[in-house]
């Protein structure tokens, strides 16, 4: 669950995270790079699971 520490926020490549109270990704910008997964303490964004239902 995200707590908004902002954390995802300062290790996007493609500046796409806002808080709003909580993070939002702009998938239209998101380039699923992976940072804010690896970056983020509380295991609130895992696209390890999107990208396994797509590649299926």
């Amino acid at each position: 669950m995200c707590v908004g520490c902002g954390a995802c926020i300062e290790v996007c490549p493609a500046q796409c995270i806002t808080l709003n109270p909580f993070a939002t990704i702009d998938h239209a910008y998101c380039t699923m790079c992976g940072s804010c997964e690896n970056t983020y303490p509380y295991d609130a964004i895992g696209w390890t699971e999107v990208l396994t239902k797509v590649e299926e």
